[in-house]
C-alpha cells in the first residue's frame, strides 16, 4: 500500500481560534477602571435612562 492511501484517511481537526489581544494588559486594567468610574458617575447623577440596558 502506498503512502497516498494512508494520507487519504487523515482528518483535519479544526481548533477554535483564540482571541488576539490588541491592547496590553495594563491598558485593559485601565479600561475597566475607567469604565467603572464613568458608569458610577452616570448612575450617581441620573444621566442614564432607566430604559438604557446595553451600556449598564
Amino acid at each position: 500500500m502506498s503512502i497516498d492511501f494512508y494520507l487519504s484517511f487523515l482528518l483535519t481537526v479544526l481548533i477554535p481560534p483564540t482571541t488576539i489581544a490588541l491592547i496590553s494588559c495594563s491598558s485593559k486594567v485601565f479600561q475597566s477602571i475607567l469604565n467603572r468610574k464613568i458608569l458610577k458617575h452616570l448612575s450617581l447623577h441620573n444621566i442614564l435612562s432607566n430604559r438604557q440596558c446595553g451600556f449598564r
